[in-house]
């Protein structure tokens, strides 16, 4: 971990396996040395698959951190628990509240094979900027950049937007979600089409709900492995978006990364006719639990 300019208290890391079952921890060790990175030792084996890192503060402690807005960090899967000091044996997930991510992370003995994990259960969140979206091809591919995020206007009435995504695995989501800009206008539709185009399911026509948040939407849906799209359709123009623009070049253009729109798609159609390619990307996405 990478401590702060003060040092007080003590600290526990561990590993958590995707049902928030304790697979190992370092115990209470007394944070030291300022402003540089601590190591605490922890041999684990752990098998392909989806983990979280954890950890928690005896006390209020200092630590190097990068500034992600709470929303954002939802999105990414990143989860709280109060009252956790020593890790506790089964966590207790919680949506995030921090605008703030401590910077801590493991150091593999043995390096995997392969950059890209492939085969493997995606994480407790699905969305555009995601591995198994279109944010590991650019990452994989090494091409292209993704703009910061804000918030902007839809580009129209009625207008929808396709956004591939992979499944090595059968997996079941429960919730789909839309991070709302500033302005709340209107009905949302939040869904999932198949390779071939055709609506698997839908949330149905909602009103948009809370500014600058994340807005949850019940959507029980067993998916994979395939490929998919996630949809996000709006009935105003003047309904506002977190979102974020992908460069077009010759590696992440969004036309080779197969991102479709429709100007006439709300509600979801049952059969999604593309038309165009949208000018940016919504932060959307499907959860597996019904905490994010």
């Amino acid at each position: 971990m990478q401590n702060g300019a003060t040092m007080s208290g003590n600290v526990d890391t561990g590993i958590y396996a995707a049902d928030g079952t304790r697979l190992g921890s370092s115990g209470s060790t007394v944070q030291a040395g300022v402003n540089v990175v601590q190591s605490h030792t922890l041999s684990l084996r752990i098998p392909p698959g989806a983990y979280f890192v954890g950890i928690s503060c005896s006390v209020f402690a200092y630590f190097q951190r990068i500034f992600v807005e709470a929303g954002k960090a939802r999105v990414m899967g990143i989860y709280e628990q109060a009252s956790a000091f020593p890790l506790p044996a089964t966590a207790t997930f919680a949506a995030n509240t921090l605008s703030y991510i401590p910077t801590f992370y493991l150091n593999l003995v043995a390096r995997p094979s392969s950059i890209r994990p492939t085969g493997l259960a995606a994480l407790n969140t699905v969305h555009p900027m995601s591995w198994e979206s279109i944010g590991g091809s650019i990452m994989a591919r090494g091409g292209g950049k993704m703009e910061a995020f804000s918030s902007a206007v839809f580009p129209g009435a009625n207008y929808a937007v396709l956004v591939p995504f992979s499944l090595s695995f059968r997996q079941r989501f429960q919730t789909m979600f839309a991070h709302n800009g500033g302005a709340v206008v209107g009905n949302i539709d939040l869904g999932v089409y198949d390779f071939n185009l055709n609506r698997i399911a839908s949330t149905g026509s909602t009103a948009q709900s809370g500014t600058t948040t994340l807005q949850t939407i019940s959507l029980d849906v067993t998916l994979g492995p395939g490929k998919f799209y996630m949809a996000l359709g709006a009935s105003s123009a003047s309904a506002q978006f977190i979102r974020t623009t992908v460069a077009v070049d010759a590696l992440s253009s969004p036309v080779s990364e197969t991102l479709w729109s429709n100007s006439s798609a709300f509600p979801l159609p049952a059969t999604f006719t593309p038309n165009q390619a949208p000018n940016y990307i919504p932060l959307f996405g499907l959860v597996k639990g019904t905490v994010i």
